[in-house]
């Protein structure tokens, strides 16, 4: 049986229209810059586990889902297969964000304008995920 999950990629636009991505450094495991991601468990939806997964980990609050990407994110770790649905997330870079867990994954976080963001990040699916909605972010592709 899968192991499911969910991916936030958070985005904010500043006053001059350019959009900025909340990326955050993995410090545990593996060293890289990636979006935040977690579990869903068994009595929650996909929506409900992504906006508990964004608030505990970052205590950000003003969230809007405003995209599920069609496809999910599946790959092996020591033999399991995980798959996670993908969600567009509006945030509030204005916002205060906290990252300290009791299990820290992450060091650090940044807001981090496009295109400069695809360097950054680790995995190229993320990439790939950040390009896509870019390329229809200003225009009349559905949201959800």
């Amino acid at each position: 049986m899968a192991n499911l999950g969910v991916i936030a990629i958070i985005y904010d636009i500043a006053k001059d229209g350019k959009y900025h991505f909340l990326i955050l450094h993995r410090s545990f495991v593996w060293n890289g810059w990636e979006f935040l991601k977690g579990k869903q468990l068994d009595n929650e939806t996909t929506e409900e586990a992504v906006l508990k997964k964004v608030r505990l980990s970052t205590q950000l609050n003003k969230l809007s889902i405003e995209k599920k990407l069609t496809h999910k994110r599946q790959f092996l770790h020591k033999g399991r297969l995980y798959v996670y649905e993908v969600f567009v997330i509006k945030g509030d870079m204005n916002e205060e964000i906290d990252i300290s867990e009791e299990v820290t994954e992450h060091d650090r976080y940044a807001w981090t304008l496009f295109p400069e963001v695809i360097d950054k990040l680790y995995w190229d699916a993320e990439k790939r995920d950040v390009i896509n909605f870019m390329k229809c972010a200003d225009s009349l592709c559905p949201k959800k």
